[in-house]
């Protein structure tokens, strides 16, 4: 009995993605560090008439901040200088493993209508003969 071309094609493919998919986890199951939030250059004004950040823009005190949400509300923290580079990289760690799991829900979605068609193209009736 030969299955349809949708069914080889079906087959085919989630075999593909399965090679794939175990390509695209392997990183994911890694322990890292994560850092949720964005990390950003804030740049403000003190509030002093004297000072300089009060006549330019140019001038204004910089300094490095984590942004984030807690329950709903938006929070920001000063990074420590000394420790920016580790955060970034944390920060990044993060990014790329929410990257990396959307593409392996992609995988896994499709992966599992190629099942289904397979499921499907296979199924025979019991109260019928075959040709």
């Amino acid at each position: 009995m030969r299955s349809s071309p949708k069914v080889s094609a079906s087959r085919q493919r989630a075999g593909r993605l399965g090679k794939d998919l175990r390509r695209v986890l392997q990183p994911l199951l890694r322990h890292q560090v994560f850092l949720r939030g964005t990390l950003y250059e804030l740049r403000t004004r003190c509030g002093k008439p004297t000072c300089a950040c009060a006549a330019s823009d140019e001038k204004r005190h910089r300094r490095w901040v984590l942004s984030y949400t807690v329950e709903g509300k938006k929070r920001m923290r000063v990074v420590p200088l000394a420790r920016l580079a580790e955060w970034r990289r944390w920060a990044a760690n993060a990014r790329e493993f929410r990257t990396r799991r959307t593409r392996v829900a992609e995988m896994t979605r499709q992966i599992l209508e190629d099942l289904d068609i397979i499921e499907r193209g296979q199924r025979r009736d019991p109260d019928k003969r075959a040709p």
